[in-house]
C-alpha cells in the first residue's frame, strides 16, 4: 500500500521494475509459469515491440502507459518508459530508461501522464521525442514536475560506461536535486 517508487537505468533496472509490477499486480504473488512471466517474451528471442507489447499486457489493467518503441538494435533509439498505477492500493511506479551516458528520452507530456490510461505507444515509425536529457535534467526537468512526485527514486546507469555518472560532482548534482524535490534516493 502507498508505493510510490521511481526507477530510472538500463535493463537490470528494468527487471527490478517488472518483478516489483508484477508482483503488485498479482497480490503479492510470483509468476507461476512461463506465461505469465514478464521476461519470458525477451528470453524468447522476439522483437523488443513484441516484448513491449506482451509484458504491457501482462500487467494490465495496471500498467496505464508504457512509451515503448525500439528500431533496430541502436542504443541511441530505444525509448522506454513505463508508469504502473493501482488506485484501490495507492501504488504507483514508473521506470524511466536511461542508458549510461545516452540521454534519457520520453515522449511524455508530465502534465497528462495520468490522463492516458492503458496505452502503449509502440509504433517504431513513431519516434517523437519531447525531451531529451543527461541524469541531472532528468530529475529537475522531469521527474520533479511529475504529480504525484516519487517518494523513493532508484537510479543505476547498469552495464554501461558512463563517465557521466562517475564524476562526484554529478552524484552530488543528482542527490541535491532529489533533495530538493523532496524525493529520497
Amino acid at each position: 500500500r502507498d508505493l510510490n517508487i521511481f526507477f530510472m537505468g538500463d535493463s537490470l533496472t528494468r527487471y527490478q521494475y517488472l518483478d516489483l509490477a508484477f508482483f503488485i499486480s498479482r497480490n503479492g504473488t510470483w509468476f507461476s509459469d512461463s506465461k505469465n512471466d514478464p521476461h519470458f517474451e525477451a528470453k524468447g528471442g522476439l522483437t523488443w515491440n513484441s516484448f513491449y507489447t506482451f509484458s504491457d499486457e501482462v500487467l494490465r489493467p495496471y500498467e496505464m502507459l508504457c512509451d515503448c518503441t525500439r528500431r533496430g538494435n541502436n542504443p541511441e533509439t530505444p525509448r522506454e518508459n513505463r508508469y504502473f498505477c493501482d488506485p484501490v492500493y495507492n501504488n504507483r511506479l514508473v521506470f524511466l530508461q536511461k542508458f549510461g551516458h545516452i540521454p534519457f528520452r520520453t515522449s511524455w507530456d508530465i502534465s497528462h501522464i495520468n490522463e492516458h490510461p492503458n496505452t502503449l505507444v509502440n509504433d517504431p515509425q513513431n519516434m517523437s521525442v519531447a525531451q531529451i536529457m543527461n541524469w541531472t535534467e532528468a530529475v529537475e526537468n522531469f521527474v520533479c514536475k511529475m504529480t504525484p512526485k516519487p517518494d523513493y527514486f532508484i537510479f543505476n546507469s547498469g552495464w554501461w560506461d558512463d563517465e557521466e555518472f562517475s564524476q562526484p560532482a554529478v552524484q552530488e548534482a543528482m542527490i541535491r536535486a532529489l533533495g530538493n524535490c523532496n524525493i529520497i534516493s
